[in-house]
C-alpha cells in the first residue's frame, strides 16, 4: 500500500458504518461517488461492493468497484462521506450521473496537491476571490 493509499484509509469510512444503499463519495479507480452494497457470501471478489457510474468508449454504464478491504487486484474503494439514502424506484444510473455532477459543482476542485495535503492532515482549503 502506498504512503498516500494508508493516509486515504485513515479517512475512510469503516466497513461496520456503512449503510446499504446510501450513497457515499469515494476514492476509487473508476468513480468518485458510488452506492454501497453488502452482499454476503457474494460469488465476486468481495461482500462489499459499491455502484458507480462509469464512462468507457463512450458509454456511461452502472459498474462496480469493491471496498479497498478486499484486498489486490480487486479492493479499490475506499469510502470518504457519506451522502444519504439513494431514493427509492430511482433510474441508479441518472442519479448517480446527476450526484456526482451535484457534488463536484458545489465543492471547489482541489488540485493534485491540495488532495495529497488533505489525505495527509495537512490540508488548508483555497480562499475564494
Amino acid at each position: 500500500m502506498t504512503g498516500f493509499h494508508e493516509a486515504l484509509n485513515e479517512k475512510r469510512i469503516p466497513l461496520e458504518d456503512l449503510k446499504p444503499g446510501y450513497l457515499y463519495i469515494i476514492h476509487a479507480r473508476n468513480g468518485k461517488v458510488g452506492v454501497y452494497r453488502h452482499n454476503p457470501g457474494s460469488r465476486h471478489h468481495s461482500d462489499h461492493e459499491f455502484d458507480l457510474p462509469r464512462t468507457k468508449f463512450g458509454s456511461t454504464f452502472v459498474d462496480q468497484e469493491y471496498d479497498w478491504s478486499s484486498g489486490p487486484p480487486y479492493g479499490t474503494a475506499i469510502p470518504l462521506k457519506e451522502v444519504g439514502p439513494v431514493p427509492e424506484g430511482v433510474d441508479l444510473l441518472s442519479y448517480l450521473r446527476v450526484e456526482q455532477h451535484r457534488l463536484e459543482s458545489e465543492h471547489t476542485a482541489l488540485t493534485k496537491d491540495e488532495w495529497e495535503a488533505w489525505v495527509h492532515g495537512k490540508a488548508e482549503r483555497r480562499s475564494s476571490g
